[in-house]
């Protein structure tokens, strides 16, 4: 119901609209009433009729068409209810908590005056925790800023190092690309080579012409001494059959870049493209203080495959909300997947994985993805196919077939017969008390996690 249907309470004011409500007058106050309200009674606790009526304590039961007071306390539900919330006929709203534990809100008066004690000391205790926590914080965020900074540098001189490296190799080869061709003109030297050789022969044919014209048997001596000196020098120009042979050689000349086959080129590319990495940081399950190790989740994350989880979130602890069943349904009914983890005093980790919600129906419920676990064994029991799985009521809290939190949520409850009725080989999932084999054995609890696993579309 909104402001708009609600007048001032006071006769004087009764045409004017309410715009607050006074849960200890159990009056409707215009703007002047509130003002004057304010004046005289500064600790009266008012609420703003902005906000939807259902939403502002008023002392009276919200049900519809219950317009008692509510007097009673549900020890089952932590919820305050009137007398016709516990008539026993449970028809139109009537009787939701007629075979609850209720008491009269009397009788838990100093129960929640010392539980306000209680967690004031928790939140002063926490505030003090939070304080150091930042500092804390600040200081891993410092470390974190350098250890980024280091990496960085390290990246770029590694980087650097295999740049120079290739840099290197590649002025090394291209000069001694230089100093091979170079070699090979200054060995052979062929153009200049040939071209002495050619007017050397040319001077010969005259010369040899000129002996042949002007031969004179008269001086016979002269000419054939003449001959000689001619043939002699013939015979050095034979080196010229040698450049021919050179010549043709270096038509076909040609030097390689002997580099690697093509497969091992490219395995050194992609080994230089994907050439360093990072360590994962996993961030699931990172609120837990049971799972202390790597291989834990790793171990998780297996057992649930195909599926792929994309975050956790920590509904319920032990430690954190103590150990009321009741505080486990507020915090984890409906919820979907969850993941339960006991850490169980003689050192065992074990837990359950459902994917179904948790919630009061008192009903049974089939589900063959429901699976048990021992993190320390690395072994999952899973869940025997059409069994229907019972422990989804208001008095038993994580519980499942003769396994989990039946009673309160610092024990947890196992019955080593029965269980393996309802998942496979779990006579390996915690050590057996001598002399109990048939009958609920039970453990005290160190701690207790509930975990909301969400998977990626």
């Amino acid at each position: 119901m909104k402001n708009e249907n609600k007048k001032c309470s006071s006769q004087k004011h009764k045409d004017l609209d309410a715009i607050s409500y006074c849960q200890e007058c159990h009056l409707n106050l215009c703007k002047k009433c509130e003002n004057l309200h304010a004046e005289l009674f500064q600790i009266h606790k008012t609420y703003n009729l902005d906000k939807n009526i259902n939403e502002i304590f008023t002392g009276f039961c919200n049900e519809e068409n219950h317009l008692e007071k509510l007097n009673f306390y549900c020890k089952d539900h932590d919820k305050l209810c009137c007398a016709s919330c516990l008539c026993k006929i449970k028809e139109k709203n009537y009787g939701q908590h007629a075979e609850c534990k209720v008491c009269f809100i009397e009788e838990i008066k100093e129960d929640k005056k010392n539980e306000i004690e209680d967690n004031i000391k928790i939140l002063e205790y926490f505030s003090k925790r939070m304080i150091k926590t930042i500092e804390q914080i600040n200081i891993i965020y410092d470390k974190l800023d350098e250890n980024k900074e280091k990496l960085k540098l390290e990246i770029q001189t590694i980087f650097t190092k295999i740049r120079n490296v290739l840099n290197e190799r590649e002025d090394k080869l291209l000069l001694e690309l230089d100093n091979k061709f170079n070699e090979i003109y200054f060995k052979q030297d062929l153009p200049k080579k040939s071209k002495k050789l050619l007017n050397e022969i040319n001077i010969l044919i005259n010369k040899g012409m000129l002996i042949y014209c002007k031969w004179r048997d008269e001086k016979l001596n002269l000419m054939i001494h003449d001959c000689i000196q001619f043939e002699d020098k013939v015979l050095n120009i034979y080196s010229v059959n040698e450049t021919f042979k050179i010549s043709d050689k270096l038509k076909n000349f040609q030097i390689k870049f002997m580099q690697e086959e093509e497969n091992n080129i490219n395995s050194i590319l992609d080994m230089i493209k994907n050439f360093g990495n990072f360590n994962e940081i996993n961030f699931l399950f990172i609120e837990s203080n049971i799972i202390d190790n790597d291989d834990f989740i790793k171990y998780i994350i297996n057992w649930v495959h195909p599926n792929k989880i994309s975050k956790t979130k920590l509904l319920y602890s032990l430690s954190r909300n103590g150990d009321k069943i009741y505080k486990f349904h507020k915090l984890c009914d409906n919820k979907g997947n969850t993941l339960i983890l006991f850490h169980i005093e003689d050192g065992n980790k074990v837990g359950i994985y459902t994917n179904l919600s948790w919630d009061c129906n008192s009903d049974y419920k089939k589900d063959n993805e429901t699976f048990l676990f021992n993190l320390n064994k690395n072994k999952k029991f899973t869940n025997k196919k059409n069994k229907k799985l019972r422990g989804f009521c208001p008095d038993y809290g994580p519980f499942v077939e003769d396994f989990g939190c039946k009673t309160s949520m610092d024990r947890i409850s196992y019955c080593y017969n029965s269980i393996n009725s309802y998942f496979e080989d779990t006579y390996d999932l915690l050590p057996v008390k001598y002399g109990n084999e048939n009958y609920y054995i039970t453990y005290n609890l160190e701690e207790v996690e509930v975990f909301e696993i969400n998977f990626e579309n």
